[in-house]
């Protein structure tokens, strides 16, 4: 009793890593247990709230940082980096189509390779179509089983891409966000897809 009320107390005081440890099989262990469950469950709805919390900051920090960009190459940059550094991504590419009569995306800024990117995509070509087909953030694993393009597939496995992001403007791939693999020892969340569609999208 003495230990669960301590955990009250320090749950009042908004300190949620306190857990009641039991060895009894009685009434007070169930209510000591039941007690943990709820302290897990809000201390994760916390993170998640700080999550959208950076992930609306970063939002609202690009939109002004878009705003004055005049040029492709300030755009791409701002798009790239903010996605880099808030996925803690190890590197990114980002293809673009400068003319809108040509057909391929070649040109490219990136981040985290060690040489100069001489890779293009032609918009006409299964990948993309795919990609404009589907109209959403995209994991590897997915473009592997579904998309039947082995070359272009090639192309993002050489790039050691993790994540593919389709940039669609009227009906059309105008660029391709190619993110690699993560800094850290944890797998992209899917809290990291919606932050990069909400990006994009903005």
């Amino acid at each position: 009793v003495e230990e669960l009320t301590k955990a009250v107390r320090l749950f009042g005081e908004r300190k949620l890593d306190y857990r009641v440890i039991l060895k009894t099989q009685d009434e007070i262990k169930e209510l000591a247990d039941s007690f943990n469950k709820m302290v897990d469950s809000l201390e994760s709805t916390q993170t998640k709230l700080e999550r959208r919390v950076k992930d609306i900051s970063t939002l609202l920090n690009a939109a002004k940082e878009l705003n004055f960009s005049i040029d492709v190459e300030s755009i791409g940059s701002a798009i790239l980096y903010t996605c880099k550094e808030h996925i803690n991504a190890a590197s990114a590419v980002l293809f673009l189509l400068i003319n809108e009569e040509e057909a391929s995306l070649y040109f490219n800024i990136s981040s985290g390779y060690p040489d100069k990117i001489n890779i293009s995509f032609d918009i006409k070509d299964g990948f993309c179509n795919y990609l404009l087909g589907k109209k959403r953030v995209l994991k590897i694993d997915e473009l592997r089983e579904n998309c039947k393009d082995a070359i272009n597939i090639k192309k993002l496995e050489e790039l050691n891409c993790e994540i593919c992001v389709p940039l669609i403007v009227k009906e059309k791939i105008s660029g391709i966000l190619i993110i690699g693999q993560t800094k850290t020892i944890l797998k992209y969340q899917e809290e990291d897809l919606e932050f990069l569609s909400a990006l994009i999208n903005m």
